[in-house]
């Protein structure tokens, strides 16, 4: 019988391959699970954070527009609020990192021919269309009273953290309060605004995505000597809330070091109404608004070691990664037609409704909904791609030109555009040229326009009933596919 020699123990060389090609798919597929899971947790994350973010500005801007006082504007109103603005304007920004590596012109954030074929100009997102390359930066600034407190220190050993507080317990029954998004500072101490783009050995590294915008709020508490008299000299501009006016030695109010005015809301009113071009007449070289028109400087990203005047200057930071900050308003600026809405008188209603415009069934007779009319920048809020009666609109487009004594209209003391052209054509009109339409905008708003509405001691046109805010939080981690939106509507007067 003849004997076989025994096979040796063991694998084969393709059960081998056959075996590590099993493991490595094993390998590869438990990987995924873990990067699904792990980008699924970091979303969770993203979006627990961002709803955290809402919270926090709704609460503040709840607060702090309650506190708001109107600015007197026609007859029916007696307060004594010194003023109200809104600034507006967009900024060209990538959305992150990612969205830049990936954009067809890194150099050009509005500059997409891909994505943007048939826009106005073509291959460009036109600012009256917001999206994820374009982004509002508005700012809105006004009275307040109410129990506010102190948020930098007092004393002269601010930037040391031997013997200074970091806060102080100072508080205020009047406070000056602004919204809008602040400027950062570089590893080279240099400020940009959101969005600004580079300057030469001065690269904007903390300020030029827009996922990396952070809003600001900045309450100035207004705090008179015991005699009743400012400190300020009579001379400054706007003094001591103005653009430069000087907070203590040569800081000046924006740099965010100290968060109190020695003035009050009686005294700053004073101070406007001496101001020397107000009123425009018919418009002064120098607007009334202009020094109010700025940015507070602030860092959130502080070194250490930690001192009070570092903590000063990341208080007013509130919010980081608000890619949108949208400020409009509404009100009763006209009489109206009954079934459309449109204006039938420049007077304001008597009926104190505020303005709107309806959807009517196909007869044209008949009010289906009414809808409340939104002032301000053109948007287009709808997305259909034009602005018109549906979507946000100056109220100088609807208003006629009822000329006052001192040769300007109503809406021309309040409403101030800047590199805007004249619109289009209306899409359409009334028999009588009454626009139900609205123009289109896409064509006269450039990169570089803005859009001022602002309310002083003088203004006649009536003060608005309602503010609108829109605002847009993303992640600067780049975890979730689009920027979140949150809209708030506040009545700021009965």
């Amino acid at each position: 019988m003849k004997q076989h020699a025994p096979q040796p123990a063991g694998f084969t060389l393709i059960e081998l391959m056959v075996s590590i090609a099993i493991a490595l798919l094993l390998i590869l597929g438990v990987n995924q699970v873990f990067k699904i899971s792990s980008e699924t947790a970091g979303q969770g994350q993203a979006l627990s954070t961002i709803n955290r973010d809402n919270r926090a500005i709704q609460n503040t801007l709840v607060l702090d527009l309650k506190n708001l006082i109107p600015v007197p504007g026609g007859a029916s109103q007696t307060t004594d609020g010194p003023l109200f603005i809104i600034n507006s304007q967009t900024v060209g920004a990538f959305r992150n990192a990612r969205d830049k590596s990936a954009a067809s012109d890194p150099a050009d954030p509005r500059h997409e021919p891909t994505l943007f074929a048939n826009s106005t100009p073509p291959g460009h997102w036109n600012p009256a269309l917001l999206n994820f390359r374009n982004h509002r930066i508005d700012r809105v600034c006004f009275f307040a009273r109410g129990l506010y407190a102190r948020q930098t220190a007092t004393g002269t050993n601010v930037n040391s953290t031997a013997g200074t507080p970091f806060v102080s317990p100072t508080t205020s029954s009047e406070a000056f309060i602004w919204y809008g998004h602040g400027m950062l500072p570089n590893t080279a101490n240099v400020y940009f605004g959101p969005g600004d783009p580079d300057a030469p050995n001065a690269a904007n590294t903390s300020n030029q995505l827009a996922s990396d915008f952070f809003l600001c709020r900045q309450a100035i508490l207004l705090s008179l000597n015991p005699d009743g008299n400012s400190l300020q000299p009579a001379t400054a501009v706007l003094a001591p809330l103005g653009f430069g006016s000087k907070s203590n030695g040569n800081t000046v109010i924006q740099d965010s070091r100290f968060d109190v005015a020695q003035t009050s809301i009686q005294q700053f009113n004073a101070i406007l109404k001496a101001f020397a071009p107000y009123p425009p007449a018919p418009r002064a070289p120098v607007d009334w608004w202009d020094p109010m028109i700025y940015r507070f400087q602030a860092n959130p990203f502080l070194s250490k070691p930690v001192t009070p005047a570092g903590m000063a200057t990341a208080s007013p930071c509130l919010v980081r990664g608000c890619s949108q900050f949208v400020v409009e308003f509404a009100g009763n600026f006209y009489t109206k037609k009954p079934l459309s809405g449109a204006m039938a008188h420049p007077a304001p209603d008597p009926t104190g409704e505020l303005d709107f415009y309806t959807d009517l069934d196909t007869t044209g007779k008949f009010i289906l909904a009414k809808h409340i009319r939104w002032y301000g920048f053109p948007r287009d809020t709808n997305g259909d791609g034009i602005i018109n009666y549906r979507d946000v609109m100056p109220l100088t487009a609807l208003m006629p030109s009822a000329v006052q004594a001192d040769n300007i209209t109503p809406v021309d003391d309040v409403e101030h555009l800047s590199n805007v052209t004249a619109p289009q054509a209306p899409y359409g009109s009334d028999p009588d040229g009454t626009p139900t339409q609205g123009f289109d905008y896409k064509s006269s708003v450039a990169a570089n326009s803005s859009y001022t509405a602002a309310w002083g001691p003088t203004t006649t046109l009536p003060f608005p009933k309602m503010i609108r805010v829109t605002i847009a939080i993303d992640d600067p981690n780049g975890r979730l596919g689009d920027e979140q939106f949150f809209e708030y509507i506040f009545d700021v007067q009965p």
